[in-house]
């Protein structure tokens, strides 16, 4: 029986195969892995600017309060977009909800849920008023993956007390 007897230059050939055939695999497996990552690192980023977009519009609805003599001024979209420019570009119908709400409560009992104002307290329950605005928007991912949700619903709420 005769042996086998391989080349340094048959051996070399192989390692080239070798590396040619992992760089495929990993075009074909880790690029799509990495379109997708960035991809939901988008949607992540995108829900953090609706956070932020409702936070600081529910401060302008505070500061708004106080000097507009108890009414809530209006908040728009357009001023969410003032907040988070980026959101024009990641996030398609845009809606802002700004709200006053209202609830009674006194020192020794929790406070009920808040409700919609004008409310009326008896006594010894005192009115406590908050700025509520709702942002939300859709987000659509840049490629439709077929075992991943294509468009995703961004919401948020922010709530800061007034009264």
């Amino acid at each position: 029986m005769r042996k086998k007897i391989y080349s340094r230059d048959t051996q070399e050939k192989a390692r080239g195969a070798a590396t040619v055939e992992f760089a495929l695999v990993l075009a074909f497996f880790y690029i799509p892995a990495l379109l997708i990552i960035f991809d939901y690192g988008r949607v992540f980023f995108t829900a953090m600017s609706v956070t932020s977009a409702a936070h600081a519009l529910a401060l302008y609805g505070a500061n708004g309060y106080w000097a507009n003599n108890g009414t809530l001024p209006a908040i728009t979209p357009t001023q969410a977009l003032a907040v988070e420019p980026n959101l024009a570009t990641t996030v398609t119908g845009l809606s802002v909800i700004p709200s006053l709400m209202c609830k009674c409560s006194t020192p020794t009992t929790p406070p009920a849920d808040y409700q919609s104002c004008p409310l009326t307290c008896t006594p010894p329950t005192t009115l406590h008023e908050a700025v509520n605005v709702k942002v939300s928007g859709e987000f659509k991912t840049l490629i439709d993956y077929s075992f991943i949700p294509h468009i995703t619903d961004l919401k948020s709420s922010a709530w800061i007390r007034v009264k």
